[in-house]
């Protein structure tokens, strides 16, 4: 385990014997139980076994000391010794390995699989093999038994004085920051023809510009930040057009001060303020290219965009609470029971209605070829 600055054991009796670290500053390891910082006793507590690695990483998205802590808490760990005594088995979709899944199952136990990727990125072939022994998703999909939105946009508590951008220190136009040229949605050849009628400057493996913080998420916000400063709009364009699908890239643009046009198969009028956002899924390239112009020239219609920062504000780091919303639904089920597997192929892939832009018209995706996949691809 990493170096510890005060540590306090409690020592908890049972078949399991587990000893649990209450630290002020704590390091995550492979090995025994991570603690889930709670406002509540920590008696009682559900365990979550994270039975995969998420991207193949070791370290899956969990809060720290610094985030907001759990209304209720689980003890979360990656060790496997303790499958026996795991109240839910997590899998991380990308990372499973039909190979080595867990070759026993204590009754009642909850087998959840995680995926923050759309259907198109997801190996159909591990929920075709597994479909009959999972109970619970774990996703940005809003119908997901455990939701785990990218990003989130609340109602302040009290409206805020908000500076406005200045409409003469944003010159240019329009910035795009991307890594997967070649997507299922097709907002590649979208922005191709939006080319031809505004100019799009465009950051990242698929274009000519750099961007400063791009290589390293922890410092993403830092090239948002510095695009701000120099453009109107942003293109918030999904990899994929399917239901509720909407990531960081929306969030990132909104609280830099940026105006997103979205791309993307989320319903943005009932997650976003309205006047917040263009949609351009409602325009051709060439019409939306002229209303961002009759934008950019007139300043009142221009700062109507962004004047909803007076009463919503973004919240980004909400990954991590996938394991708060987790342990909350824990304590409200009867883990005595057995779980019914659900018809997770077609809520998947059936219900999810993926789309793909392609010569103007919006239709259905038929997946044909492996799309380009990675957690850092946007």
């Amino acid at each position: 385990m990493g170096k510890l600055k005060y540590i306090h054991l409690i020592f908890m009796t049972g078949t399991v014997g587990l000893i649990v670290f209450s630290l002020s500053r704590w390091r995550p390891s492979t090995n025994g139980i991570k603690p889930v910082w709670s406002q509540v006793p920590q008696s009682g507590r559900k365990t979550v076994l994270l039975w995969t690695r998420y991207f193949h990483n070791i370290h899956w998205p969990l809060p720290n000391r610094n985030d907001e802590k759990c209304k209720f808490s689980c003890r979360v760990t990656s060790n496997r010794k303790y499958l026996a005594h795991s109240d839910v088995v997590a899998f991380h979709w990308r990372d499973i390995d039909l190979n080595d899944v867990p070759k026993s199952r204590k009754p009642g136990q909850i087998w959840a699989i995680f995926s923050l990727e759309p259907p198109p990125q997801t190996p159909r072939e591990i929920l075709v093999s597994l479909k009959d022994h999972l109970n619970w998703t774990i996703s940005y999909r809003r119908d997901s038994d455990v939701f785990v939105p990218y990003g989130r946009v609340i109602k302040r508590k009290q409206k805020k004085y908000v500076k406005l951008a200045n409409f003469f220190e944003n010159t240019t136009s329009v910035s795009w920051v991307v890594s997967n040229c070649k997507t299922t949605g097709g907002r590649e050849d979208y922005v191709k023809e939006l080319k031809k009628h505004i100019s799009v400057d465009i950051f990242g493996e698929c274009g000519d510009e750099l961007c400063v913080g791009k290589s390293n998420a922890m410092f993403r916000n830092l090239c948002y930040n510095h695009l701000a400063t120099k453009y109107r709009f942003y293109l918030s364009f999904e990899n994929s057009i399917c239901k509720d699908y909407a990531t960081e890239k929306l969030y990132l643009a909104m609280d830099s001060g940026m105006i997103p046009v979205v791309f993307g198969g989320a319903d943005y009028k009932n997650i976003l303020p309205s006047d917040s956002y263009i949609d351009a899924l409602k325009y051709s390239p060439a019409s939306l290219a002229k209303h961002l112009v009759d934008i950019s020239q007139d300043k009142l219609v221009y700062q109507k965009y962004l004047k909803w920062k007076e009463n919503y504000e973004v919240q980004n780091r909400t990954v991590k609470s996938w394991i708060c919303s987790l342990c909350e639904k824990l304590q409200a089920v009867k883990l005595t029971q057995t779980y019914k597997p659900n018809d997770f192929l077609k809520w998947w892939f059936d219900d999810a209605k993926c789309q793909t832009w392609k010569n103007g018209d919006v239709i259905a995706y038929h997946k044909t070829t492996k799309a380009k996949s990675d957690a850092s691809l946007e």
